[in-house]
């Protein structure tokens, strides 16, 4: 089974101390994987060895709190796609979808945010199963009450909308 190389794009980090500035990568990465959103992404990573993982945000800028919103940074976005060359990208939540979907024109998983109040670990399970599997479209799943839907849609970036699969 030949490695997927996924970058997977979150929405921005934040903290106190790197407010308003960037926050040093490996430190990020370090907080990252010890905070819920990390141990979401880890069973992601776990569903599927045939994956190299690489996680960034919308932009470098730190929000100053767990319920802030920075605006996303397209030269950010096409920045990280292109030294990354990924096989498929992962937009995880609203804002790194609306963000990232009109930069990336290859194949695509769409997931609600890791730490979204209503989705499940089976969900990024599956999820992780999807990617080391091989997406050649544009795949989004969907968390309902105690399931989830998977959409699949070769078409969904001209309409925007997926259609059930």
């Amino acid at each position: 089974m030949q490695t997927q190389k996924v970058v997977l794009f979150l929405q921005n980090a934040w903290s106190y101390a790197y407010a308003g500035g960037t926050w040093p990568r490996p430190s990020w990465l370090n907080a990252l994987w010890a905070c819920p959103t990390g141990r979401r992404l880890k069973i992601l990573e776990e569903a599927s060895p045939a994956i190299y993982l690489w996680v960034d945000n919308t932009t470098p800028i730190v929000g100053e709190g767990p319920n802030s919103v920075v605006p996303p940074d397209p030269d950010h976005i096409r920045g990280v796609i292109d030294r990354q060359s990924p096989d498929v990208v992962v937009m995880c939540g609203k804002q790194a979808r609306k963000a990232v979907f009109p930069l990336w024109s290859g194949p695509a998983l769409i997931l609600p945010h890791p730490t979204h109040r209503v989705v499940t670990d089976k969900l990024y399970r599956e999820a992780g199963t999807l990617l080391g599997a091989g997406i050649e479209s544009v795949v989004e799943l969907v968390q309902e009450r105690g399931r989830f839907v998977k959409h699949v849609s070769p078409i969904m970036k001209k309409t925007g909308k997926p259609t059930l699969f």
